[in-house]
């Protein structure tokens, strides 16, 4: 899963910059919401394969409840691809929405590590639900 994520990553700065390359003249907000799209692809991709200057200036990411909530945010942003509705038609557009889902599934895994859903649930779920949301590196 922490490679499907990783492929979510860049599938969100491939979106971001196709985005941008499929309306140049579409300045203010269509390219800040594409550019957004761009570093939130950079900083997941840094997450997932842990690149030291991202885990430390986003400490957040690190622990489950804030991958989490960061994780089903990318989801919910590569679903509206940004600015506005897209067709569907193509297959970049398949493939970012089953990313988005992916990280949907990853992100509900990793709140329910974070707020006691290990409690609840059996231990071999618990496991899965482990092995999914990936080590948590933080303190």
């Amino acid at each position: 899963m922490k490679w499907l994520a990783v492929i979510a990553g860049v599938m969100s700065a491939f979106g971001g910059v196709t985005g941008i390359l499929d309306d140049p003249l579409g300045f203010g907000r269509t390219w800040i919401l594409y550019f957004y799209q761009i570093m939130f692809g950079l900083i997941l991709i840094g997450n997932e394969v842990p690149i030291p200057a991202i885990c430390r200036h986003f400490p957040t990411l690190n622990h489950y409840d804030g991958k989490g909530f960061f994780l089903i945010f990318v989801a919910t942003f590569m679903f509206g691809t940004g600015a506005g509705w897209r067709q569907d038609a193509l297959w970049r557009d398949w493939l970012t929405d089953l990313c988005a889902l992916a990280l949907v599934v990853k992100g509900v895994c990793c709140l329910l590590l974070a707020f006691g859903g290990a409690k609840c649930c059996p231990a071999c779920f618990s496991a899965e639900a482990a092995t999914i949301a990936g080590a948590n590196t933080g303190v």
